[in-house]
């Protein structure tokens, strides 16, 4: 896989953030920024007025996915005259902030429109999923987010979920993550038992489904002992079943066997190994099935929230009556003056909020 053929997009203040660290990473790499505050790019050091793009109208999302939504929804004509100047890649590699709201509303119509604009090209996914630490409605978002990209599902090649509960701080999380994507995108390699070139490597880097990293410390005498180290400390979300639709093995030439791996892993189609001089033991697993165990996490999370919250739920009314007024009321017994709305019907209230009422002529 060329590196210089990936384009790394970064949706919101998250996805930025990730998109900028791995074009610092490595240089061969393009990328742009979509957000709707323009303040969330001053601080990357990658971005500027040619790979920035602002959603006109808008200064933040607030964390409401509605918001998100609605600026790519009233701005797609503009955006994509912006994204139409890269038109030569042959990969987008997407990073978003799942409990956002810019990201994590835009995701899905980003990439129709990018897939509308480019029919051909390879689109992989990599979400950030909140931390259980997190407030309810992040945790919401995620989920929300969940289901707008299984509408797309069919438009996307690979995708992988970052799990920011699996890591020291979110600056050790987003290195690990952008270390073990640049180690998979350039995984080649050849020797007497075998090769992974370009076209092998595609096959597993786009497949269609969950793709898995795992990158194997040195001695262990046990592979499956190493495997299960690589995957209680990747920063990545790991289904529970490492089946696969094709497979990448490159291994350190005095460290594990290969083939001890593919004795342990299924592919409906094949997994590529080689070996490679002292430089690191990599498993890149592509078209796995979904890692559900996170997702019911923040499921779990939120339901346990929700059973925590008292039940005598604070008045939020705007009743401003004072003690005295009530009293007075219950003493004299002054009948309740009622408001009438019956006048105003439903067509009457659509109307107000119908956008054609509001054009300037």
């Amino acid at each position: 896989m060329e590196k210089s053929r990936v384009l790394i997009s970064g949706l919101g203040q998250a996805g930025g953030i990730l998109a900028d660290a791995m074009k610092i990473f490595n240089q061969r790499y393009s990328n742009i920024f979509i957000n709707s505050s323009l303040g969330d790019s001053f601080g990357l050091k990658t971005a500027n007025d040619d790979n920035r793009f602002t959603y006109s109208g808008a200064d933040g999302s607030g964390s409401d996915r509605g918001k998100g939504e609605s600026y790519i929804e009233r701005d797609r004509v503009r955006l994509a005259s912006f994204l139409k100047k890269y038109s030569d890649f042959d990969y987008l590699l997407v990073y978003w902030g799942m409990g956002g709201g810019t990201g994590s509303g835009t995701v899905k119509e980003f990439i129709s429109t990018f897939k509308k604009l480019f029919p051909k090209i390879k689109i992989n996914l990599i979400g950030i999923l909140p931390s259980l630490k997190e407030d309810s409605l992040r945790l919401k978002n995620a989920l929300d987010c969940c289901e707008d990209i299984s509408k797309i599902s069919h438009l996307v090649n690979d995708i992988k979920f970052i799990n920011n509960d699996k890591g020291k701080n979110y600056e050790d999380i987003n290195l690990r993550a952008i270390k073990d994507i640049d180690l998979e995108y350039g995984m080649l390699g050849h020797s007497s038992i075998g090769s992974i070139d370009a076209n092998n490597l595609e096959n597993v880097v786009t497949s269609n489904g969950y793709g898995v990293i795992l990158s194997l410390p040195d001695g262990y005498n046990s592979i499956d002992d190493a495997i299960s180290h690589a995957e209680e400390n990747s920063v990545f979300a790991i289904p529970n079943n490492l089946d696969c639709t094709y497979g990448a093995i490159n291994f350190k030439t005095n460290g594990y066997d290969v083939d001890d791996v593919t004795e342990l892993i299924t592919s409906d189609e094949t997994i590529y190994k080689t070996y490679n001089k002292d430089k690191y033991n990599l498993i890149a697993l592509g078209g796995c099935e979904m890692p559900y165990n996170e997702i019911e996490d923040i499921e779990a999370e939120l339901k346990e929230r929700e059973l925590r919250k008292p039940r005598n739920r604070r008045n939020t009314t705007f009743n401003f009556k004072s003690r005295n007024s009530n009293q007075k009321n219950h003493d004299n017994k002054e009948p309740k003056e009622e408001v009438s709305t019956s006048f105003i019907d439903d067509d009457d209230i659509d109307a107000l909020f119908n956008p054609d009422n509001f054009r300037f002529k």
